[in-house]
């Protein structure tokens, strides 16, 4: 059950940290900028989509870099070990089990304050092995200066 709960939570989790709400404002005029997408295939040939941005009312105070990575499994019941890193921080490390929507994985982590920031996704299937190594964005920094006057 353990494993099922982690994965409940983390598709039901807070507002989608790289999907377009927050910020204090939702579309392209959001003031921590845009979010940015990078797509692929796992050694196998499972799809994914990775998903970063700023932004400013996340959990933690200030400004965040969110990141939301996809694994289109097709399948459900398969068991990933999935990581996300920020500039080579690893700020998740979860194994979760996928759905028929396959899975879902979101975080943030405190900007690393004037730098570009490299948002990493790693994951293995536990079962049959399959690898994505290759999944990763560079998010521009530093944020827009009006990113950092929202709740956060």
């Amino acid at each position: 059950m353990g494993t099922a709960t982690i994965a409940a939570a983390i598709l039901a989790g807070p507002s989608a940290y790289a999907s377009g709400g927050g910020g204090g404002g939702g579309g392209g005029g959001r003031p921590c900028g845009p979010t940015h997408n990078a797509s692929g295939s796992g050694s196998h040939g499972t799809g994914w989509t990775l998903k970063s941005k700023y932004d400013d009312d996340g959990a933690k105070p200030g400004v965040v870099v969110g990141e939301e990575f996809q694994i289109n499994t097709q399948a459900a019941g398969q068991v990933w070990h999935v990581q996300l890193a920020d500039n080579g921080l690893v700020f998740f490390d979860k194994v979760l089990t996928s759905t028929t929507a396959g899975i879902t994985a979101m975080s943030n982590t405190p900007d690393q304050g004037g730098t570009d920031q490299v948002m990493t996704a790693t994951a293995t299937n536990q079962g049959s092995g399959e690898t994505i190594t290759n999944a990763t964005l560079t998010v521009p920094g530093p944020p827009p200066a009006a990113c950092g006057q929202g709740a956060g």
